[in-house]
């Protein structure tokens, strides 16, 4: 890639000003973002929203173009430093949408399928856990609730007249992870319950303790 693609590939700019389209007109951060999209910063929240929510669409459309090129990583079969640099950025923004935080009117494996199967390959990297944790990528179906809290502590303190409109999106990407993770213990142990009872061990009794939830974690 050219050092031009490379920094057409920045995404994140283009989504922390969507997040700060509906902030105050006065707000120093958003007329900073405005203004790097050639946005007056005075506009009101939908011409704003709307200019940010173009901009969003077309980081991921550079990125579908940069991936459709050839091999699975934009460094080629293997990642390589600009992939290591630029593939938190588009998780970010997978997390921003599928939390429901920017609207661009679809989820975001429609949007970018080529940049989510690429955020799935990711996934599938030792290196991935060992950076980001265990259970943490796109194959959960929904936004990492602890990328998002990060986004919602720092818009807080840039932007606090956002936090009304932002909680809620973040209390359902909570809930939607505890139910990923009880099904995914489901799973578990009803394969350890047939496991156990076919060496005459008890399967775990109704009512006992289970570990604490995301919500409890996060909050």
């Amino acid at each position: 890639l050219a050092p031009e693609q490379v920094e057409g590939l920045d995404c994140l700019y283009d989504f922390f000003a969507a997040l700060m389209a509906p902030a105050d007109a006065a707000n120093p951060m958003r007329r900073f973002l405005m203004g790097k999209l050639g946005v007056d910063p005075e506009a009101g929240a939908p011409e704003a929203g709307e200019a940010a929510a173009r901009a969003c669409r077309a980081s991921l459309g550079r990125w579908e173009e940069a991936l459709g090129r050839g091999p699975a990583f934009l460094c080629g079969e293997q990642p390589g430093s600009v992939d290591c640099v630029m593939a938190p950025k588009a998780w970010a923004c997978f997390n921003l949408v599928q939390a429901g935080m920017v609207d661009l009117g679809a989820p975001f494996a429609q949007l970018a399928p080529r940049t989510t199967r690429y955020l799935e390959l990711w996934g599938t990297r030792s290196a991935w856990r060992r950076c980001f944790g265990p259970g943490r990528g796109t194959h959960t179906g929904c936004a990492d609730p602890y990328s998002v809290r990060v986004f919602i502590a720092k818009l807080n303190g840039l932007a606090p007249e956002l936090m009304p409109s932002l909680l809620p999106h973040f209390a359902q990407v909570l809930l939607q992870y505890d139910r990923w993770r009880a099904a995914g213990k489901a799973e578990r142990v009803g394969s350890s319950s047939r496991g156990r009872s076919k060496r005459g061990r008890r399967a775990p009794r109704a009512g006992e303790k289970e570990n604490s939830t995301t919500t409890e974690l996060c909050l």
